[in-house]
């Protein structure tokens, strides 16, 4: 199974790191000579953000999810009498960090839910002081990260659209007031149906709106299958009314599969065009 993977280099080259069956999108400063295998090269020296932020897009055009990303920061030859005072070079060195930790968050969106980091780094050396306050930030910070990624994939409360929660709340009174209009005035059969609806169904979408979008992009095309199955089954099983087979007996309410199908088009179309490259939409 073929994989999506980002190699961030550094400094020098590790072939362990490459997997076969991937394909794969190099950011260094300079062409890696070592490597046979096809990837996407794009070149930047890691202190402008600006480059970063470009790379990020292209990495967006041509991957619609990132399953695996490497660090490689080896093989750094130094002289150790200058560079404890070389100030420039330290401030380089944590330009560079800043950077990468940022181009990491932009990143984010696009890791898939096994995602993993693959880190290849130099043993500490007490003469590269710098190099291991480098390598240990990076690494303190990916261990938060990874634990911000495990909460990220479970239930959580967020911020709701309050103007879209509004606008939702006004068109289910106008739809009562319509519903208690048709009854003449008065609660009748379509005001208490349409009433006790809305008290389900409101509740509900909020409940909805917790979860975390990638479910939907997970499940969107499972989805879609499962719906297609409950109208073939309407077809041959379903209530008729009207001349027409349509619903399903649930027992407590009668479910129109149709319904559920214009939301899982939706979702379906969706998570298509996620992964189509923006060149090839018409």
């Amino acid at each position: 199974m073929s994989i999506n993977q980002i190699l961030i280099v550094l400094n020098g080259e590790d072939q362990r790191v490459l997997s076969e069956n991937s394909r794969k999108i190099i950011l260094a400063e300079k062409k890696l000579q070592n490597i046979t295998q096809d990837h996407t090269l794009l070149q930047s020296t890691f202190e402008s953000l600006e480059d970063l932020i470009k790379a990020e897009a292209i990495i967006k055009n041509q991957f619609s999810a990132i399953d695996e990303l490497v660090i490689v920061n080896n093989r750094i030859d130094l002289n150790m009498i200058s560079y404890q005072y070389d100030y420039n070079y330290i401030q380089q060195n944590y330009k560079v960090l800043m950077n990468i930790i940022y181009f990491i968050n932009l990143l984010i969106p696009l890791f898939n839910k096994e995602f993993r980091f693959v880190l290849s780094f130099e043993k500490d050396n007490h003469y590269k002081v710098h190099l291991n306050n480098f390598k240990m930030s990076l690494i303190n910070y990916l261990n938060s990260l990874r634990i911000d990624l495990v909460e990220s994939n479970n239930i959580k409360i967020k911020k709701l659209d309050y103007t879209l929660l509004i606008c939702i709340t006004i068109l289910s009174i106008i739809s009562l007031l319509v519903m208690y209009s048709t009854d003449g005035g008065e609660i009748l059969y379509h005001t208490k149906s349409h009433f006790s609806k809305l008290v389900v169904f409101f509740p509900m979408m909020l409940f909805i709106a917790f979860f975390n979008i990638k479910y939907w992009h997970t499940f969107a095309y499972i989805f879609y299958f499962l719906i297609i199955l409950l109208l073939l089954y309407v077809s041959f099983f379903g209530l008729k009314a009207s001349g027409s087979k349509r619903w399903m007996d649930l027992y407590l309410f009668v479910l129109r599969p149709s319904e559920l199908m214009k939301i899982a088009i939706i979702l379906c179309l969706a998570k298509y065009y996620h992964r189509v490259k923006i060149e090839n939409v018409n």
